[in-house]
């Protein structure tokens, strides 16, 4: 008897002829949880591509910094892999998709989505982002072993640093002390704040006023009776407050 999938998503039988998920809101809501996993950190411009030697056949090739094979050799085991998974599946050792297993991170049980799937949704992103620290983290230490690759690093940091940048708020070019530098002295930092500081007050204004105006037709729906009880206890406030203000002014 084929096992029951469960639906990643809420958990609920699927149906055939479905075979991942129970609908089409569940399966688009599992499109969108694959699009927020992310094993690469975007960066400006593209990706990064890196000289790398094969092991299988000892080419060089531009790679990403965690790619192993070149294109053809990755190829020829993308091909291995799919026939060993095709024998596992035949011999049932294979997770099925909306089945259980324990994460490796926490222990805790969670419902599989993807044939990769390692941690709970929890885990998740903690997860991969610490793989991501350490692959790289690796990569730098073996990249900048030597003093003159070191070197050769700081020597091309310092003149990024060094390099006249227009300022963020006024556009006068400007020498940078450091890579996050932006605005050029500090009457260009007071303002930038002040502004800052004027579209907060902005916001807050603005909430306020929907919240007034949400409170407000709250208070029309109710009876009058009832309104003329809210508008009696919102007078008393306001002349308590006024009398506190008043105290605190005189001598």
């Amino acid at each position: 008897m084929p096992q029951q999938v469960t639906c990643p998503i809420c958990g609920r039988p699927v149906a055939p002829p479905r075979r991942t998920y129970c609908s089409a809101a569940c399966a688009a809501d599992g499109r969108k949880a694959r699009k927020r996993v992310t094993f690469h950190r975007k960066k400006p411009g593209g990706p990064v591509y890196y000289p790398r030697t094969c092991p299988d056949c000892g080419q060089t090739y531009q790679g990403h910094i965690k790619s192993v094979r070149c294109p053809d050799c990755q190829a020829e085991a993308n091909q291995r892999h799919n026939a060993e998974y095709a024998r596992r599946k035949r011999s049932g050792h294979t997770r099925p998709i909306g089945s259980t297993d324990l994460c490796q991170r926490c222990g805790q049980p969670y419902t599989v989505a993807s044939g990769l799937q390692r941690y709970c949704p929890a885990c998740a992103h903690v997860a991969v982002l610490d793989n991501v620290r350490a692959a790289s983290a690796a990569w730098n230490r073996a990249a900048y072993a030597s003093p003159e690759a070191r070197e050769a690093k700081n020597a091309k940091r310092r003149k990024a640093w060094n390099t006249p940048r227009p300022c963020a708020l006024c556009g006068k070019l400007f020498v940078p002390v450091s890579p996050a530098q932006q605005l050029c002295s500090d009457a260009c930092r007071t303002a930038r704040r002040k502004q800052l500081q004027h579209d907060a007050d902005a916001r807050r204004a603005e909430k306020r006023s929907a919240q007034a105006k949400a409170r407000r037709q709250e208070e029309h729906a109710l009876p009058q009776a009832e309104q003329e009880q809210l508008r009696l206890e919102r007078n008393a406030k306001a002349r308590a407050a006024y009398a506190r203000r008043k105290a605190r002014k005189s001598p």
